[in-house]
């Protein structure tokens, strides 16, 4: 397969109090072993093919200075704000949580914005190829499996390789699927749930916001996802607020830390969450910025902090 790379212009965007270090974190605690995202230097890269054909579009965001943000990989300013609101959070705000240990995380870190994939269907397939592993070994898979149907691009030294679409990945063979490391289990379950979300099975966002309950128990009658997975799909998927990943090991490691009680357990911590009510995700992700820091900046001697950032990729470990 050739892919053709669709050409684009560049556009500056008022910041609007986003900082692009505390918004691109999780790209960065992957170091480097997410195939379609990075964050190299001080810019976020991801490679995201078209709906149909080989196309595939490079979007590069950086921000020059506090109040903007310079992104590039659209052919118009529409589409390059629909992107910014749907993967970084560009004008969003957090609800508020009057918990005073999270109310303060937020403070401290009021520059950021919840990061996600924009898309719920791909959160989903995401989710089932990381199952059982940590995260960064479920990265590593999800890169096999998306060679399967792209070369991808080099680009400042490493191969970015675009998710796949739902189409391609409903259609491939599940043996096809195994021979990149997945179970046989995983396999069936992405060609499975990727051809119920063809027929329709996944709640839309307008429905996800207007009865999240419901959205959740749709999600959880898909094969291969129980309230882990739909929660995070939803986390990582479209950055709803409310959605807690129960039995998440990095949300208690970092719980533990910034409440200083070492004596939490996942039961706990579930009935700590309640108080984080109506932003447990924004109240996660705050947590988890706490303990593994912000994408790495570079500095002034062109080194930059990717090895020395306090990031702990061993806490990200995938629980269902």
């Amino acid at each position: 397969m050739t892919d053709r790379i669709t050409q684009s212009n560049t556009f500056a965007f008022p910041a609007d109090g986003l900082d692009l270090a505390l918004t691109a974190a999780p790209v960065a605690w992957g170091k480097g072993r997410w195939p379609s995202v990075d964050w190299i230097g001080d810019e976020l890269i991801q490679v995201r093919q078209s709906h149909t054909g080989d196309d595939f579009a490079i979007i590069r965001v950086r921000q020059p200075d506090e109040a903007t943000i310079d992104i590039s990989g659209f052919s118009d300013r529409d589409a390059a704000e629909t992107w910014l609101r749907r993967t970084l959070g560009w004008g969003r705000v957090p609800p508020r949580i009057d918990e005073p240990v999270i109310a303060g995380l937020l403070e401290r870190f009021a520059g950021f914005r919840p990061y996600a994939h924009g898309a719920l269907d791909q959160a989903l397939l995401s989710v089932i190829m990381g199952q059982g592993v940590t995260v960064q070994a479920g990265a590593v898979l999800e890169g096999r499996v998306a060679a399967l149907h792209s070369e991808g691009v080099e680009i400042e030294g490493r191969r970015f390789i675009p998710f796949p679409r739902i189409e391609q990945l409903a259609e491939t063979p599940v043996e096809q699927l195994r021979s990149t490391g997945l179970t046989g289990r995983r396999a069936e379950g992405i060609v499975k749930v990727a051809r119920l979300i063809l027929e329709g099975a996944i709640p839309s966002d307008d429905e996800v916001a207007s009865d999240p309950d419901g959205s959740i128990a749709r999600l959880k009658a898909l094969p291969m996802i129980g309230p882990w997975s739909a929660a995070a799909a939803l986390l990582w998927g479209i950055s709803s607020d409310d959605a807690h990943v129960t039995g998440d090991v990095a949300l208690l490691r970092a719980a533990k830390g910034a409440y200083n009680r070492p004596d939490l357990t996942l039961a706990t911590l579930d009935q700590l969450a309640e108080s984080w009510r109506p932003g447990r995700a924004w109240a996660a992700r705050a947590l988890w910025l706490d303990l593994l820091g912000p994408a790495p900046q570079v500095a002034p001697d062109g080194t930059d902090s990717r090895d020395s950032s306090g990031l702990i990729s061993e806490a990200f470990d995938y629980h269902q």
